[in-house]
């Protein structure tokens, strides 16, 4: 009798941990603040493998204005990426910056005389 009620209670533990465990996802938040004088394309994507990409949300931004992308879900163990490309250069590689949980601000600037890019992105955590 004592067994069937300690396995009764482990079982019931062990259901409650994986439930929790299963139903927590991390929420992404990103606010682009474009202040250079381009529009820009903003997308938040998840990537579950190398090869594989997923879009989450996307944007078009344009000068001087902001967006938010989110807040939105991903699965607990896949790499979630801030993108921002120029939609008049859409053959150009675009800038990724991995972010991790949370909120984030990405400011975008017009690059300067001496850098290659023609705009310059910081990414900090809010």
């Amino acid at each position: 009798m004592k067994h069937a009620w300690l396995i009764a209670v482990l079982s019931s533990l062990i259901a409650l941990i994986t439930l929790s465990g299963c139903t927590v996802l991390p929420v992404y938040t990103v606010r682009v603040d474009n202040q250079s004088s381009k529009a820009i394309m903003a997308r938040l994507e998840r990537r579950p493998t190398m090869n594989n990409m997923v879009e989450m949300a996307s944007a078009h931004v344009s000068k001087e204005s902001s967006k938010v992308l989110g807040p939105l879900e991903a699965p607990p163990l896949e790499r979630v990426y801030i993108v921002i490309q120029s939609p008049s250069d859409l053959h150009a590689l675009p800038d990724s910056h991995k972010i991790k949980r949370g909120n984030w601000v990405v400011t975008i600037s017009d690059g300067s005389s001496t850098s290659w890019g023609a705009y310059e992105i910081s990414v900090r955590k809010e």
